[in-house]
């Protein structure tokens, strides 16, 4: 049997470890992490639960959770003082005043926490819905304005397509500045391209509520006076005209189709 030499053994092996190295071997690709949807939140309107003891409820409504954890959620706001002082903002963040809510945010359901306001020497409180989510990003809703010199009125329950057109209302504060009269705004189509206002001012259609000017703590109705016996589309709000000629809208537009 012919021996190789030992050194040529050694090439060999060298040439068949160097060959080896060099097949192309596959790489793991890394699972592609998943796209991050946020959390979309809005701000309904602050009502009064107490003003005397300066009690208000903040409220925060989720129209999709996304799909990374919300590790917090409430409302963030800042007061202007009536004084002129203009150590406030009107964009508030959590860098700001805020209130954290204790639940687990829902979905599409008006969350409220109860929180201690002192608003006796405010103009405005400046007010939006924040949530916390992923890595520490943020996500906020709409900026509202609460003036506690006015009324708070807002329109509440369903909207009928049929006659009677009956829309509920609820007097939750009752200001301090003179009221003229309240009554509900709105708009409303028959035709399928009929115009419509999804905002509903005074200029498209408005009654005066029975009881106006005189306000009570509580819940009322108006009948809008709609001759067609039924329509397509409605949208409704509450107004408050007052003695100062200034008209304020509510927060709550109810909407039918």
């Amino acid at each position: 049997m012919k021996k190789f030499p030992f050194t040529y053994a050694i090439l060999l092996a060298a040439m068949f470890l160097f060959n080896f190295s060099c097949e192309d071997h596959v790489v793991p690709e890394e699972p592609e992490e998943p796209e991050v949807i946020m959390p979309a939140i809005q701000t309904p309107g602050v009502t009064v639960e107490n003003s005397a003891t300066n009690l208000y409820r903040l409220k925060v409504k989720f129209t999709n959770l996304g799909n990374t954890p919300i590790t917090e959620h409430g409302v963030v706001y800042s007061i202007e003082p009536d004084n002129g002082n203009q150590n406030f903002t009107n964009t508030p963040t959590i860098a700001n005043s805020k209130t954290s809510f204790p639940t687990a945010p829902t979905l599409n359901d008006e969350m409220y926490n109860i929180t201690e306001l002192d608003l006796s020497n405010a103009k405005q409180l400046y007010y939006r819905a924040y949530a916390i989510y992923g890595k520490n990003q943020v996500v906020y809703g709409e900026v509202l304005v609460y003036d506690p010199k006015l009324a708070i009125i807002e329109a509440l329950f369903d909207l009928p397509l049929t006659k009677p057109y009956v829309v509920g209302y609820g007097i939750q504060d009752l200001g301090k500045t003179p009221v003229k009269e309240y009554g509900m705004a709105y708009s409303y189509r028959t035709q399928p391209n009929g115009n419509i206002n999804a905002f509903p001012t005074k200029a498209n259609n408005f009654t005066v509520a029975p009881a106006s000017p005189a306000m009570v703590i509580g819940l009322g109705q108006v009948t809008l006076p709609i001759s067609d016996n039924s329509v397509l589309e409605i949208y409704a709000r509450t107004y408050i005209e007052y003695q100062n000629g200034v008209i304020k809208y509510g927060n709550s537009i109810l909407h039918a189709k």
